[in-house]
């Protein structure tokens, strides 16, 4: 089971686009929901998809370096992926292209950019 732990809202984020054209052919459905992941496993930004003709962007947060608890992304770290189907209870691994005339490229960066070209679960 994909394990969607509440989100900290902190001070830092990272944008990430998702084009309709691209949500629409990748196997995601209404209500699925996609989560942004550290590389130590936290969900630290998540979006349910209502409609698949409906561009969306999902805000992955940083850590807040203050508090002795890790609730976010390291700057340079990876963006993973994945989709959770609260209808079937399922997790998939999500592989996300991203579009280069975006500067950061998946990597998370303070007030950074990216887009998705492609989606494929």
């Amino acid at each position: 089971m994909l394990m969607l732990n509440n989100l900290r809202y902190t001070a830092s984020s990272h944008t990430i686009a998702f084009p309709a054209q691209i949500i629409s052919g990748s196997g995601i459905l209404p209500g699925d929901e996609i989560g942004v992941f550290t590389g130590g496993g936290i969900c630290a930004g998540r979006i349910t998809i209502s409609d698949l003709q409906t561009n969306v962007a999902i805000t992955a947060y940083a850590d807040d370096e203050i508090t002795p608890t890790i609730e976010g992304f390291e700057t340079g770290e990876m963006l993973q992926f994945k989709v959770y189907r609260p209808g079937t209870n399922q997790g998939f691994d999500l592989d996300v292209e991203f579009d280069p005339a975006l500067p950061n490229l998946g990597v998370f960066a303070m007030h950074g950019l990216s887009a998705a070209k492609s989606l494929k679960m």
